[in-house]
């Protein structure tokens, strides 16, 4: 989703959204590595089984802009 808001240009229809999800991620990322899986509505595992889950979340950070294009 990140990718294709970013390229078709469609940040005034879905930027909410999009800085919402990315933070949401950030927030439940595990501090010591800072990263984040695919669950963003609890905090991310210490063990190591699910970094292969963390695409989504660097996805939706970096393609989301800090602030509204």
């Amino acid at each position: 989703m990140g990718e294709f808001v970013r390229e078709n240009n469609l940040w005034g229809q879905y930027y909410d959204f999009m800085k919402r999800n990315a933070d949401a991620a950030w927030y439940v990322r595990r501090t010591d590595l800072n990263v984040s899986w695919n669950r963003w509505d609890e905090q991310t595992p210490r063990d190591d089984t699910r970094t292969v889950e963390a695409t989504g979340a660097v996805i939706m950070q970096s393609v989301t802009p800090a602030n509204r294009p």
